[in-house]
């Protein structure tokens, strides 16, 4: 898991993105991913294999654009009506496609998530968890006992992630070296800018929460809820 990256994880990587994102504060896209010839793409898993022996992130794939969106039926006035969305490095999203890949990899194959854990998983369905719910109702229902049902809609739950209780998960999972140390540093010192109608507000640190829109967060956000 902590081995340097190989031109296969890069090529399955690209074949994945997607076009017609918005592009993050260095304005590269996937489109241009498309074009890279093959000189190009060593530069780039060069670029990646630095990062991920030294774990550091360049301070560019730690800055995001917030675009506030307007909530269907909620007042232009109030904050909260808004829904923000990030807009962060397509350089960076490539590369965490591939730290991504790897991390699925360990914490499946060392069974690290819980099996109600369904959420962002393959090979999961929501359709195999309403059966599972309906099954459990009705094998209590049988058995003449009582149901409780607890449903919980969580608000903003990537931006509520405590990142240092996150590292001290990830740590105990046995994550540790290249990845640790990696997604450590893409964590800290994460900031942002607000872009209303073409204009920028002044950068806000991120003291807590995990990227909205980044291919890591899902990930992390269920190590996260693992431990609950």
């Amino acid at each position: 898991m902590t081995c340097p990256f190989v031109m296969e994880e890069l090529e399955g990587a690209l074949k994945v993105m997607q076009n017609g994102r918005s592009p993050g504060p260095d304005n590269i896209t996937n489109e241009m991913f498309a074009h890279l010839g093959f000189q190009a793409k060593r530069k780039i898993l060069g670029l990646f294999n630095t990062s991920w022996k030294t774990g550091l992130v360049p301070s560019n794939w730690r800055k995001a654009i917030l675009i506030p969106i307007l909530k269907v039926g909620k007042p232009k006035n109030k904050g909260n009506s808004y829904r923000p969305i990030s807009l962060t490095s397509c350089m960076c999203k490539l590369m965490e496609r591939m730290i991504n890949k790897r991390l699925v990899w360990y914490l499946e194959k060392h069974n690290i998530l819980m099996d109600e854990q369904a959420g962002f998983r393959q090979f999961r369905p929501t359709e195999d968890q309403v059966a599972y719910i309906a099954q459990t109702i009705e094998d209590v229902y049988q058995r003449q006992q009582h149901t409780v049902t607890v449903w919980v809609d969580m608000e903003k739950a990537f931006d509520r992630v405590w990142k240092k209780g996150l590292i001290l998960l990830l740590m105990q999972a046995g994550v540790s070296h290249n990845m640790l140390n990696g997604i450590q540093n893409y964590l800290s010192q994460r900031t942002g800018r607000v872009n209303l109608q073409g204009r920028e507000s002044r950068q806000a640190i991120f003291k807590d929460g995990v990227p909205q829109g980044g291919v890591l967060s899902p990930t992390l956000f269920l190590v996260f809820m693992n431990s609950i």
